[in-house]
């Protein structure tokens, strides 16, 4: 007999076209509501969505209603977790996932109980490794919405859906979407009659007797007399049959009837972002790109530089360093601009704006705790024997591997000094060398926790440093001293169209076309680089390219002035592209404005002598709206797939097989930062940051979408006499259009190199060593100025640490990575027992990785969820074997 497994629930998008306190106080209305049926109905259950951001959302104004959610949480009423927010899968990075499961289910768990359920009702497509994320967490199962039909293929809504490294769960798709019972009549006939049609609905398309009503949508309230309904129709249908569950209890019933009735499921491997564009939305992966950039960028300054940071001073110096509560925070702001609405950029202009704000107090954050750290390196470096006189330069690498590259580094020397010509040694007194980038008049301005804040009239040098063969996860300190050394002169001059070095060769010529040369191979990329427009009539989910349109090539179009320079120790090309672009695009006449106005780009090829890639940064000034600005690569190779990185990993793409899927306007897909196309020996290779969107053309081109254009966030709509009727207020985002200026960065990457290798470079492109600056002299840049209400006392107050614990040496390496494996994390353990390391395999092979660790450290297994996963690691450097595609973590805890 089938059963009927009710799920009451609501959908919640924190902002969406409405902004966050329009949609909080309505979710305030939902939970008081939840709460008034509780007490009337005390059997009645709910799921939030599996999300538990909306408790802390809630509780902000009425806090004291936690006990009352808590008792309801424990009992099972309510059901909460896993997530922190509902977040899109492709457009935050893999580590971002984890950390919002590490919050959502400690915050869960905190409330009394987390449901194991892998809810993802209205992400625009999953990745791959989705499977094996929700295993290290114990949860062995998916509910989704998005991305699982394949063309002329009637697949059942139940299944086994695996990651490349074999982790399986499984897996229910809503084939009628999460609403497939929203809100029963409280009519018996009409409640029956709508039942009805609700059963015949999934007929063909359950595997087993048990079938999935989802009793809500976006933001309704729950349905108060759910339970009296749902008794009417078990009276008339049969008794029990249909009856209020949860996603766990359904999925349960549903793996226990197959076991027993020996079903074989039907499987899928990897990621699920099939079917038409309107119903994956590839236009939300170029919606909004400044967005995306800033994500990726402090994403990759959390987890690439600050983490690690705090780890290395940590495991290096012995002190306890690691703000936990801190970090928390921070990772709990950037995951709240990690919901599919916010994130995939298809919300009201308001909503972004909170965005942009939430960005930027996360710059604050970063940068803070970024200098704290330092001051805690330089609190704890041994000075002894150093010249008081002279400066201090650190070079950090919080890489878990060696690299050379420019250092950009920022120092103040006193004026009072008159500095004139400055020196750089290494730890053994070697020369390093060294060019001045910049240097201008301006006051140090230092901060004291006990002495008012004091400025230092200085000369403000920016310098680039040739840092060769940086210590892994570790640090390097220069001295600076004056005298017999370079003169401070900016390097700064005009110079050829050719930049060179050991790796490649990259050619400009005057009409802006570009030759790219792989030394190493002997192949070379003729005519590499161009730039593309379009217009564009769609809105913030999708693309849809202007009827009659054509694609403009600005070379074609332009006014184009192409001159070379070099700054500091990199060489560079600059290409200046002026063009002019239509002003908008008219939804009333179904065309692009007769009107035109200018538009600029800006584009520097850059190349240091360390690089393997060609350095690319993009200067838009946008005065166009509804228009798609992008790079196409012509690397001359036909090869009709395309490998690119995804969160944990790679995707191989076939471009015929995309567009045979129905209803699809293009080939736009995703990747997470490398995308790269390989023919025998020959291969090119494009990083980028926060680039998400690139297609895979016909001719082997690939176009990489730098800005779209677009004020609408949904369709365009044009009533019953086909008149165009403007969208209402709340769909309607002109800001969406970016007007204004934009920067975009991205790479070319010539030659063999296998995904790790691509990995582990993009890694350094996004997250670039750094450098601080300090006198030998502890007290001489950093005491503030005295108490301005006694003229008589001068003192100034320092807090140094005793002797003992400034023990950090002028160069020491951390944690080495070696083999075909990518770092991911390096972190403080949840519990504060030790430091999490977590790397991945990225091949569909096995791999062998060897771990370095600092001495006295020993290494356990744990889940992503960071619970014991067997026994401890022997060896130092420890010796792994990742089976193809796996995540592995480990928790490091000190010996004895």
């Amino acid at each position: 007999m089938k059963q009927f497994h009710v799920i009451s629930h609501t959908h919640w998008d924190r902002e969406w076209y409405q902004p966050f306190e329009v949609f909080r106080h309505r979710l305030v209305d939902l939970i008081d509501h939840l709460l008034e049926i509780y007490r009337e109905y005390p059997e009645y259950v709910f799921e939030l969505d599996a999300q538990t951001v909306c408790l802390e959302d809630y509780l902000e104004v009425r806090p004291y209603r936690r006990a009352e959610l808590e008792r309801y949480i424990r009992s099972g009423n309510l059901k909460v977790g896993p997530w922190y927010v509902q977040n899109d899968f492709f457009l935050t990075g893999g580590e971002a996932t984890v950390r919002n499961l590490l919050a959502g289910t400690a915050l869960a768990e905190e409330f009394g109980a987390c449901a194991r359920c892998g809810y993802t009702p209205d992400q625009f497509g999953l990745i791959g490794q989705l499977p094996q994320v929700f295993r290290g967490f114990g949860i062995d199962n998916c509910v989704f919405g998005r991305g699982y039909r394949r063309e002329g293929k009637a697949q059942p809504n139940e299944f086994e859906w695996c990651s490349p490294d074999g982790s399986a769960v499984l897996a229910s798709f809503m084939s009628r979407w999460y609403n497939n019972a929203q809100r029963f009549p409280a009519d018996p006939e009409l409640a029956l009659l709508f039942f009805r049609e609700v059963e015949a609905a999934q007929e063909s398309e359950a595997v087993t007797p048990h079938r999935l009503l989802m009793n809500g949508v976006d933001h309704l309230e729950a349905q108060e007399n759910l339970l009296p309904v749902l008794e009417e129709l078990n009276r008339r249908i049969a008794p029990d049959v249909i009856r209020q569950s949860t996603l766990c209890g359904y999925l349960e019933a549903v793996r226990t009837f197959a076991a027993e009735h020996g079903i074989a499921l039907h499987r899928e491997t990897g990621e699920l972002r099939y079917g038409a564009s309107g119903n994956v939305l590839q236009g939300t992966l170029s919606a909004r790109l400044p967005l995306k950039r800033q994500n990726a960028h402090f994403e990759a300054l959390i987890e690439l530089r600050l983490e690690p940071l705090y780890i290395l001073l940590e495991q290096l110096g012995g002190d306890a360093l690691y703000d936990r509560d801190y970090f928390r925070y921070l990772w709990k702001s950037l995951l709240r601009n990690h919901p599919h609405d916010s994130i995939c950029g298809c919300s009201t202009d308001r909503v972004h704006q909170d965005n942009a704000n939430r960005f930027a107090r996360i710059g604050d954050l970063v940068k803070d705790l970024t200098d704290r750290g330092v001051r805690q390196f330089w609190a704890r470096l041994d000075r002894k024997g150093l010249n008081p006189a002279e400066y201090l330069l650190t070079l950090f690498n919080p890489l878990p591997h060696s690299r050379s590259e420019v250092v950009t580094a920022e120092v103040f020397l006193p004026l009072d000094e008159n500095p004139v010509s400055i020196r750089l040694t290494g730890p053994a007194g070697e020369p390093v060398r060294f060019a001045v980038r910049s240097m201008e008049r301006r006051f140090q301005t230092n901060y004291s926790a006990i002495n008012l804040p004091g400025q230092i009239p200085a000369l403000r040098v920016e310098l680039e440093i040739a840092a060769e063969a940086l210590p892994p996860c570790g640090f390097r300190v220069l001295r600076l001293g004056y005298g017999e050394g370079a003169a401070l002169e900016v390097a700064d001059a005009a110079a050829g169209t050719v930049l060179e070095n050991a790796f490649v060769r990259f050619t400009v010529d005057a009409s802006g076309r570009t030759e790219l040369l792989d030394k190493d191979s002997g192949e070379i990329f003729p005519d590499l680089v161009s730039f593309t427009d379009e217009g564009d009539a769609g809105h913030s989910y999708n693309f849809l390219p202007v009827e009659g349109g054509s694609i403009r090539e600005l070379g074609a179009i332009s006014r184009i002035h192409v001159v070379g320079f070099r700054r500091g120790l990199r060489q560079g090309v600059r290409v200046n592209y002026e063009f002019e672009l239509p002003r908008d695009y008219d939804f009333e006449l179904c065309r692009p404005t007769a009107e035109t106005v200018p538009n600029r780009l800006a584009v520097e090829y850059i190349l240091d002598e360390f690089s393997r890639h060609v350095a690319v940064e993009t200067r838009i000034e946008n005065r166009s709206g509804s228009h798609r600005l992008r790079a196409v690569f012509r690397p001359g190779i036909v090869s009709p797939v395309t490998l690119a990185s995804v969160p944990f990993g790679f995707e191989q793409r076939t471009r015929d097989e995309l567009l045979r899927q129905e209803g699809r306007h293009n080939a736009d897909q995703p990747d997470s930062g490398v995308i790269t196309i390989r023919e025998g020996k020959r291969q090119f290779s494009c990083l980028n940051e926060g680039l998400h969107e690139y297609e895979h053309l016909a001719d082997g081109r690939i176009a990489l979408t730098l800005l779209r254009s677009t004020g609408n966030v949904n369709a365009v709509r044009y009533d019953e006499a086909g008149r165009w009727v403007r969208s209402g207020v709340e769909w309607c985002a002109p800001e969406g259009k970016l007007i204004g200026d934009h920067v975009f960065r991205f790479a070319l990457r010539p030659g063999e190199a296998a995904p790790a290798e691509l990995e582990r470079e993009l890694q350094a492109y996004l997250a670039p060593a750094f450098a601080a600056f300090d006198s030998v002299d502890p007290h001489k840049l950093t005491g503030g100025r005295p108490c301005d209400q006694c003229s008589a006392v001068r003192e100034l107050f320092f807090r140094d640490l005793p002797p003992e614990k400034q023990r950090l040496p002028l160069q020491a390496a951390g944690i080495e990575l070696n083999g075909d494996a990518v770092f991911s994390a390096l972190k403080k353990a949840e519990d504060g027992n030790g430091d999490i390391l977590r790397i991945y395999n990225p091949e569909r092979r096995e791999s062998e990785v060897s771990v370095q660790l600092p001495a006295g450290l020993r290494a356990c297994p744990v889940r992503l969820d960071e619970t014991s996963d067997g026994e401890p690691l022997c060896g130092n450097p420890l010796r792994l074997t990742l089976p193809a595609a796996a995540i592995r973590t480990l928790r490091l805890v000190r010996e004895g």
